[in-house]
């Protein structure tokens, strides 16, 4: 069975920059990985600094390697996209709906933690499968066998780089916990 490629969305594109190692990371899902246009060009700008960095100002970064080595590539909604864009953009934010529409359109995952981006793709038929940050990120620490150091200080830097922290309710919040507290 082959692996579904990935829609990203702008807060899981965040998580993986906060990462420092989206290229490790973007390889070790195995599949093709897709952004909107606008998602990259708009959204997704500035990360949070580490506290121990010296210039506490806003990080710009940017996908441009990935973009490169064709790890991401950019895509542009097709007419029949634009049109679901449109509907879902009345239930979730444009950056969600537009890729939602993306992936609706062209059978994919979509790599997201938005709630109600969440909820509106399992009320699709069919169901547009998600891929939560946690998920991804454990799938690399597992495939790649990241060191427990290693995994802490990249969970660290989502939660202090893009602010991001599953809620206790996620079914991989337990390893977040343990693998963040054991550095």
């Amino acid at each position: 069975m082959a692996i579904l490629p990935i829609a990203w969305d702008a807060c899981a594109l965040l998580n993986l920059a906060a990462t420092g190692r989206a290229e490790e990371i973007l390889e070790s899902l195995a599949c093709t990985s897709w952004v909107v246009s606008e998602t990259l060009d708009r959204e997704v700008l500035h990360l949070r600094p580490l506290p121990e960095s010296l210039s506490q100002d806003l990080q710009a970064f940017s996908f441009e390697p990935q973009l490169a080595t064709g790890q991401l590539s950019k895509v542009t909604l097709e007419p029949s996209e634009l049109l679901s864009f449109v509907h879902f953009a009345l239930r979730v934010d444009d950056g969600e709906a537009r890729t939602i529409a993306l992936a609706h359109h062209r059978s994919m995952r979509i790599a997201t933690d938005d709630r109600p981006a969440l909820r509106l793709m399992s009320q699709l038929s069919p169901p547009v499968p998600p891929l939560t940050t946690p998920e991804w990120l454990k799938q690399w620490v597992v495939q790649q066998a990241v060191g427990r150091l290693d995994a802490a200080e990249v969970l660290r830097r989502v939660e202090l780089c893009a602010r991001y922290r599953p809620g206790p309710r996620h079914p991989l919040f337990e390893w977040w916990e343990d693998t963040i507290t054991h550095r």
